[in-house]
């Protein structure tokens, strides 16, 4: 989560709260909100842009405990877990308007589940093309503005469309909307249960695309997320982890094993400033 992020929550949050204190019931309303909000500030100023009644609707779920998230990811919880936040942050109501809806119907999941368990799970991004495709060859359709349009995979004009808004739905719903309501499950989660007792953190598989988390820690220094895992799987030798921790990395080494008229050469110099 970026410090810029962070900042921008808590100046939310703090306005907010100014413009309560201005009313002349300010007081009053920030005791009644006080009194029916379970969520910590830390949460509240993270997730800012969901409405606290949602968050404490959560809270209070009986059965939270059985809600962990898992480590490993499949398409089935996935979709499982869509279908549970559509009706836990009422995105029927919340997420269903304007051209970029994150989900303007219920049907809208099962696309993201299979979206989500491919972006999460390291696939390439030219497979997770070709997986989204065959999602809708096997559906025979594909829901434009416009309405349904007949696919049967050879139209090239509908691909087009449909690798357009994938490359937006990974960028502007996964890696940032659905990335921030996992974020806020999992927080409430920590604070109840504490963080061992939590479960995975979906957020963070959603918003770097693996649950590898030495992927996670080599795209921390700057590296993309493909190349973070070419070097991983090529390069092992070159670097040292501590608790899935990278604690050095021996980019001398990694530039001399790397074969230079191999495009990844440029792309790992660049990526760290060395050229």
């Amino acid at each position: 989560m970026s410090l810029l992020f962070c900042q921008k929550s808590c100046e939310n949050l703090q306005k907010k709260l100014r413009s309560y204190n201005r009313n002349k019931n300010g007081k009053e309303i920030l005791k009644r909100k006080a009194k029916y909000n379970n969520i910590p500030v830390k949460i509240l100023a993270t997730s800012s842009m969901i409405k606290e009644k949602y968050q404490n609707k959560i809270w209070e779920l009986d059965d939270l405990k059985y809600l962990i998230l898992p480590k490993e990811v499949t398409r089935e919880d996935c979709y499982a877990f869509l279908m549970k936040f559509y009706s836990l942050y009422n995105w029927e109501m919340e997420e269903s308007k304007g051209h970029g809806a994150l989900a303007k119907n219920k049907n809208k999941l099962k696309y993201y589940a299979v979206l989500m368990k491919d972006w999460m799970t390291s696939v390439p991004l030219n497979k997770i093309i070709w997986n989204i495709i065959n999602y809708y060859k096997k559906r025979g359709e594909y829901w434009d503005v416009g309405g349904s349009i007949k696919f049967t995979g050879k139209e090239k004009w509908v691909i087009n469309l449909i690798i357009n808004e994938l490359m937006r739905d990974i960028e502007t719903n996964i890696r940032f909307k659905v990335k921030n309501y996992f974020t806020n499950y999992y927080l409430i989660l920590c604070e109840k249960f504490g963080k061992e007792n939590a479960g995975a953190n979906w957020g963070d598989y959603l918003e770097y695309g693996t649950t590898d988390l030495k992927v996670i820690e080599l795209q921390n220094i700057g590296l993309p997320r493909y190349l973070a895992t070419y070097i991983l799987e090529n390069h092992m030798d070159c670097l040292e982890f501590q608790n899935e921790v990278l604690t050095n990395i021996l980019v001398d080494k990694i530039i001399d094993e790397f074969d230079v008229s191999k495009p990844e050469y440029i792309e790992f110099i660049e990526a760290l400033g060395l050229n």
